[in-house]
């Protein structure tokens, strides 16, 4: 039996500013990104994520009758990078590691704006442990810890989705 893991947390930003936000209770996390230069193996993880945002839209469409979020360059990078910065760090959400908050201190809040997005709403999910896009979407609203309510969010408009090893990282937003 595998051992996997989820953890959760949606931010709303103040209305009026690109920072700021409220955390609720951090559970599970997954989302990656898209690299501006693509060697093989980027390009195969590109049919991943596109995998990825059609299963995710099914969810969406299927259970909430929602709108299309569409894939974002900038939320996949930071996924991505995030997720492989988790990974290569060792963290993980066995070892009670708040995946949440980065190495550095910073929070999703200050990953996508440092990036370059300017969300009014977004929000984060993580796991760990599964090997592709179907198990961990399912894994995800199967929780009863805030992922699900991330994936079927009415305000999101966009996704990044990063992987490394079995290290999801899944960002969902919306700019201003």
């Amino acid at each position: 039996m595998r051992l996997s893991s989820l953890c959760a947390t949606t931010l709303l930003a103040a209305c009026s500013t690109g920072g700021g936000g409220s955390v609720n209770e951090p559970e599970i996390a997954a989302i990656a990104g898209v690299q501006e230069n693509y060697s093989i193996t980027e390009a195969i993880a590109e049919v991943d994520r596109t995998e990825f945002g059609l299963l995710l839209n099914d969810v969406r469409n299927g259970i909430g009758g929602l709108d299309v979020v569409m894939p974002h360059d900038i939320l996949n990078r930071v996924a991505q990078d995030y997720s492989d910065d988790i990974v290569t760090s060792g963290r993980t959400i066995q070892s009670g590691d708040n995946l949440h908050v980065g190495r550095d201190g910073g929070t999703i809040s200050d990953r996508v704006l440092g990036a370059g997005y300017d969300y009014g709403w977004v929000g984060e999910n993580f796991a760990q442990g599964y090997d592709n896009g179907r198990e961990v979407i399912g894994a995800w609203m199967d929780s009863t810890s805030g992922h699900r309510e991330v994936i079927l969010a009415p305000e999101a408009e966009d996704f990044g989705i990063g992987r490394a090893d079995s290290t999801w990282v899944l960002i969902m937003g919306a700019e201003r």
